[in-house]
């Protein structure tokens, strides 16, 4: 099931790969309002090195879909993000085997890694954010 967070990861992530200038532009600017500009700046690089390496080395052709239903290779793109997140690098790698080529593996995860930003911080760390 997907949640808000994977809805603006898609958004932005269907944004970065289509080739209409006003839908990056506009992509870039809505991430340097939230999270903010930094931020921002490495989510939308982050997001474009994601697409680029998928187009480039996808196992079975790379297609962002612009329905409102994801495609099953968005919904392991999310879930390896996701594995990401939780630090469960083993099924981040498991989903990317699913998208890229095996020797594309490792790089498609690196390049992924920013794009926790999208979600909050993993359950461990607001525990001992609420202690502190």
């Amino acid at each position: 099931m997907l949640n808000q967070d994977d809805l603006l990861l898609l958004h932005h992530l269907r944004a970065q790969a289509s080739r209409v200038p006003e839908r990056v532009c506009g992509s870039k600017e809505a991430l340097t309002q939230e999270p903010g500009r930094a931020a921002g700046q490495v989510a939308t690089w982050a997001l474009s090195r994601t697409t680029a390496h998928l187009q480039r080395h996808a196992r079975r052709g790379w297609c962002l879909e612009q329905s409102l239903v994801p495609s099953a290779q968005e919904c392991r793109l999310i879930q390896m993000i996701r594995a990401i997140h939780a630090y469960d690098y083993d099924a981040a790698r498991d989903a990317a085997q699913w998208l890229v080529v095996s020797d594309q593996v490792d790089q498609l995860v690196d390049r992924a890694s920013p794009l926790i930003s999208f979600y909050g911080a993993p359950a461990a760390d607001r525990r001992t954010a609420a202690r502190a």
